[in-house]
């Protein structure tokens, strides 16, 4: 790894400004590990989350790209290594160095982690070996055309229903002064859980995997993993992997909410089994398709723990792309 071909994106707004301390803290022991001459640093901006920088850097010959931030940062990186759905060069290597609110992405890679001299995100970076991971595509539609969109990769979880208006209220600015403070922390999740539980009504979908049509009624949570976890830390699968292929897809059926919460609870606790009140299936392309008398009032879905998708949009398609881009990963 040479200064010339690295740069290292942060997030300075992640987890409320604290990132910018541990980040000066970080640069110096960071630069010395990996024998850099230089690091060179780009903070993200409310006007470029990372993506458009990322683009410039890659066709300047930059090959390897650390994130110091968190899923979204590293998400929005992902967008900017595509260039009309292909890769802008083939040699791009992408690393995490976690630190944003929930961190999930990293947890899946952490877990997979063999190497016992790799005990820190910077170790990991600093060993120098790298995995061939899958990137998830996400096309949109309004009456059957695609239509633009501002997010169309991710690279850990997609999913919708209850978890879109979940992340809506975690990223509203218009929480108490104790839900504000939980916010900075991954608890975020776990503190907006109850509330979203009450509030959501139920939206009504059609959905099809891997061509075939496997629901149609009222969804209360669909999950489309490539990693294993989100919201701060539950672990909706054990068994997906960042690189074989497939997602692990889960739908929850709308039973109510006392029983949508034993549902989901016993899942997490005895895993995955053939059951009446929920849908599992690998797979490596799911389509929804959402019912035009729903009354939309939050949006249909979460993107790697982010929210832009396409309002008029009516239908979604997820494929999954394997092997896309290596990762730092010991």
């Amino acid at each position: 790894m040479k200064s010339s071909d690295t740069v290292f994106i942060i997030n300075p707004a992640s987890s409320k400004g604290a990132n910018l301390l541990k980040w000066d803290r970080l640069k110096r022991p960071l630069q010395e590990k990996l024998n850099l001459e230089k690091i060179n640093e780009h903070f993200t901006t409310s006007e470029d989350y990372g993506r458009g920088y990322v683009k410039e850097v890659i066709q300047s010959g930059v090959k390897n790209i650390i994130v110091f931030g968190g899923d979204g940062t590293l998400s929005e990186v992902v967008q900017g290594i595509y260039e009309n759905d292909k890769l802008i060069a083939n040699d791009i290597s992408l690393g995490l160095i976690p630190a944003g609110r929930g961190n999930d992405f990293y947890r899946s890679v952490s877990k997979e982690i063999k190497n016992t001299q790799a005990k820190s995100p910077v170790d990991i970076i600093s060993l120098g070996n790298k995995k061939k991971i899958d990137i998830a595509r996400i096309t949109y539609y309004k009456d059957g055309n695609i239509i633009n969109n501002n997010k169309n990769y991710f690279i850990n979880i997609a999913s919708f229903g209850y978890s879109g208006l979940l992340v809506q209220k975690v990223h509203s600015e218009n929480k108490s002064t104790i839900m504000n403070a939980l916010t900075k922390t991954s608890f975020s999740y776990l503190a907006q859980t109850l509330p979203t539980m009450s509030e959501y009504q139920a939206v009504a979908a059609d959905v099809y995997v891997d061509g075939q049509e496997c629901y149609s009624g009222n969804v209360y949570l669909g999950l489309i993993l490539n990693g294993m976890y989100n919201a701060g830390g539950i672990c909706w699968s054990r068994s997906t992997k960042l690189d074989d292929g497939k997602f692990d897809f889960v739908l929850f059926k709308d039973l109510g909410t006392l029983k949508n919460l034993k549902t989901m609870s016993m899942a997490l606790i005895n895993g995955w089994n053939e059951h009446s009140n929920y849908i599992y299936k690998r797979a490596s392309n799911i389509k929804i398709k959402f019912n035009p008398e729903n009354q939309k009032k939050h949006p249909y879905f979460e993107i790697d723990g982010d929210q832009d998708e396409n309002e008029i949009a009516d239908m979604f398609e997820l494929s999954l792309l394997p092997s896309q881009v290596d990762f730092f990963w010991s």
